[in-house]
């Protein structure tokens, strides 16, 4: 083979190396949990960052939240970070997280990947049944008890004060073509 032959597939070799890794660095990136429907753990309580691979969750200090996502923009009773998610801050740690969007794709997703655009029997596929449920929401209680699962509440009504001050609340609320996903402290609003 002659030097200019090789030297074409040399370019050739590098410019197809240079390209494949360009789209691997600027592919989304996905949540990587392991979860049993109807089970739920410390991981659900929070949000993947599809653009950067981080995680926002319940109970992070504000300067943790932001040294991810950077400053946000001041709201009412929250601050509001890039992409449409809110954080709900008590005594300086995330009590609430929400992401209220109408964007075609959002950056942020559940551990379990439901993001924008979801069906209700997605979210019951990956969540199990809901602990409530409507024609624009389903929801999920479920309490920390110590242990590495936590225990799923048919009801908040048959919830001891106790009991909430160890549970949490995930919301996946529909209308129009808004979005709503809350996580959040069930005592702490």
């Amino acid at each position: 083979m002659n030097k200019l032959l090789k030297g074409i597939l040399l370019a050739a070799a590098i410019i197809i190396l240079i390209i494949a890794g360009t789209l691997l660095l600027t592919r989304e990136k996905q949540p990587q949990y392991s979860y049993i429907p109807g089970k739920f753990t410390a991981q659900d309580l929070g949000f993947f960052d599809k653009k950067t691979g981080s995680m926002i969750s319940l109970g992070m200090k504000q300067h943790e939240v932001e040294q991810v996502l950077g400053t946000g923009e001041e709201k009412k009773e929250s601050i509001e970070y890039a992409g449409k998610l809110e954080v709900y801050y008590v005594d300086d740690k995330a009590a609430g997280i929400r992401l209220w969007t109408d964007e075609p794709q959002s950056r942020y997703v559940t551990t379990r990947n439901i993001g924008k655009g979801y069906s209700f029997d997605e979210v019951k596929s990956v969540y199990g049944d809901p602990s409530t449920q409507a024609e624009d929401h389903v929801g999920y209680i479920f309490e920390d008890h110590g242990e590495e699962t936590y225990f799923l509440h048919p009801d908040i009504k048959t919830m001891t004060d106790e009991s909430k001050q160890r549970a949490y609340f995930m919301e996946f609320k529909s209308i129009d073509s808004k979005s709503d996903i809350v996580i959040m402290k069930l005592d702490a609003f």
